[in-house]
């Protein structure tokens, strides 16, 4: 079990060739992203929400279970994460939750799965524009991968 963690880590963490298919799960999250980014954004004409509505509905549906499922495994993994791995497993997971990347990530998660079960939609108007949990995921991402992770995107998007 702790081989296939610190396998999970290294792609999730520090995708690189030593983690097969560490940079296609890079790359596949960051699609993900934009795709999710562009179908709220085209979502918000009627003429395109109406033609294609499905396919919008279901990017929101996929970006829920891959991000949530991904929140998870980093919840798993953080135990090899390097800044934690002085800390007791629980503490590690803790650590995680509470740092900026963790707060990031649920804040993304939470609003989905809050109106999957019915208890509201959270999406809000921003200048006339609905700024769905999609766009807060997109820009948290964004910005966690430029920022704290560092080279990321330069992993992920071919040059």
């Amino acid at each position: 079990m702790a081989k296939i963690r610190q396998y999970l880590y290294e792609a999730l963490e520090a995708p690189s060739h030593r983690a097969l298919g560490g940079l296609a799960i890079g790359r596949f999250l960051a699609v993900l992203i934009v795709a999710s980014l562009a179908s709220t954004v085209f979502e918000t004409v009627p003429d395109l929400k109406e033609r294609f509505g499905r396919v919008f509905d279901a990017i929101e549906a996929l970006s829920l279970v891959v991000f949530s499922v991904e929140y998870c495994l980093r919840l798993w993994v953080a135990p090899e994460h390097v800044p934690y791995r002085h800390l007791s497993a629980y503490g590690a997971r803790r650590a995680f939750v509470l740092s900026p990347q963790g707060i990031v990530d649920l804040v993304a998660i939470v609003p989905f799965w809050i109106a999957l079960a019915g208890w509201g939609d959270l999406r809000i108007e921003f200048f006339g524009c609905s700024n769905s949990p999609a766009i807060r995921l997109a820009c948290g991402h964004f910005l966690m991968s430029c920022g704290v992770s560092g080279a990321l995107w330069s992993d992920v998007l071919p040059s």
